[in-house]
């Protein structure tokens, strides 16, 4: 059994790799059946979520990812994470819908849940509040009346 500790940096560097859009790394971390299930992103293998990191490389910049907890479980490990960093390339929501450089610097949390196969990540799913995120970002308007 793999140790807690490199499971939990396993989870970092996945992470990271896929807010940079750093595809070649998810290869390494991931098993080829691995599935799993985010925001505006799921698979159901390594190859889809290889393909779909790959989209989002230059999105971001100015990355800050903290680790704010992390618990092992068995095969599973579940972390809360905070990401700071600076919308700057486009944000491909889907295949009608782009959302061009704000340039705005925020942050959200969220949480992940990774399930191993030995020292690989086999299966994944991961929270975050994407409203929160849109709003930073400007682009949800408040309708509020006084």
């Amino acid at each position: 059994m793999a140790d807690d500790q490199a499971r939990v940096s396993t989870v970092r560097a996945a992470l990271e790799a896929a807010v940079s859009g750093d595809a070649s790394t998810l290869e390494k971390l991931y098993t080829e059946g691995a599935t799993g299930w985010a925001p505006q992103i799921g698979h159901a293998d390594r190859a889809e979520l290889v393909e779909a990191v790959a989209l989002r490389a230059g999105l971001l910049s100015e990355i800050d990812l903290a680790i704010d907890h992390a618990d092992v479980v068995g095969d599973k490990v579940i972390v809360e994470w905070r990401l700071t960093a600076t919308h700057s390339g486009p944000l491909h929501l889907d295949e009608d819908v782009t959302v061009e450089p704000t340039g705005v610097r925020f942050t959200i949390h969220g949480a992940i849940i990774a399930e191993f196969d030995g020292d690989r990540i086999d299966a994944f799913r991961q929270y975050w509040d994407e409203a929160e995120l849109f709003d930073q970002l400007g682009l949800v308007e408040a309708d509020i009346e006084a």
